[in-house]
């Protein structure tokens, strides 16, 4: 799917610099608690848009106006 709103890929980028920032500063265990969550959030994220989308009507222009003025 591509999604018009940039939502999914917004959460993706702000997930991976959340990351990336705090990296360094925990151990393994909560290294791999934040890719975990992190990607739990994005699919999340992803998921919502998706069916706004779909519960919409799909991806007509028509549509489009109103997926966005209600956003």
């Amino acid at each position: 799917y591509s999604f018009p709103s940039g939502h999914a890929t917004n959460n993706a980028i702000v997930v991976t610099v959340v990351v990336l920032l705090v990296w360094n500063l925990v151990d393994g265990v909560h290294r791999r608690l934040l890719v975990v969550l992190g990607s739990v959030w994005v699919i999340i994220a992803s998921s919502v848009v998706a069916h706004r989308i779909q519960r919409a009507g799909g991806l007509r222009r028509e549509v489009l106006w109103t997926f966005f003025k209600c956003a």
